[in-house]
């Protein structure tokens, strides 16, 4: 079991919450039990939460230069492709309103190592759809687990924010 020093924080409860930044990094807590997560490279505060933004945007950023081959695949025009692309952001809406209690009691520690290669899986899957129709379908799951972890990677750039005391954000999302 791993011992954690929360001395080096100022404030307990914000290491407690971190999910990838803080003297708790190795170890999320829920109710008051320890439990591991996925082993983590050494990195700064700052770096990780970059790798984070880094990570997001490969699982991410790999459909769009892929848009001409999947409307040829489905045989549609250009409106219809953009129709069955709205899927994705209704989604991601869906999630900004109801995600967030459950991210915070279930931990973004334990959520985000998940969320990006199952964020990488469902655009693989979704691109795979064979009308518009499907696609819409198919990327709603998709829209709601991009809009988990943008939550999960802005939550964590803003408290390592306040923990290093300067501003990340902006740098964060370039990538």
């Amino acid at each position: 079991m791993l011992s954690v020093n929360f001395s080096s924080c100022s404030e307990t409860t914000l290491c407690q919450k971190s999910a990838f930044g803080l003297a708790a990094a190795d170890q999320v807590f829920t109710k008051g039990r320890p439990y591991r997560t996925a082993p983590m490279i050494s990195l700064s505060p700052i770096h990780r939460v970059f790798a984070g933004f880094a990570c997001y945007s490969f699982a991410m950023g790999n459909i769009f230069p892929r848009l001409a081959d999947v409307q040829s695949g489905m045989g549609v025009t250009t409106a219809a492709l953009g129709l069955g692309l709205i899927g994705a952001p209704v989604g991601t809406l869906v999630s900004f309103t109801f995600a967030s209690p459950y991210l915070d009691k279930i931990g973004y520690g334990r959520l985000l190592p998940w969320a990006l290669p199952l964020l990488a899986a469902l655009y693989a899957l979704a691109v795979q759809a064979p009308s518009p129709l499907i696609l819409f379908l198919m990327l709603l799951p998709v829209g709601v687990v991009i809009g988990c972890v943008e939550i999960m990677l802005n939550a964590e750039a803003d408290r390592t924010e306040f923990m290093v005391g300067r501003r990340i954000m902006n740098r964060s999302h370039a990538f």
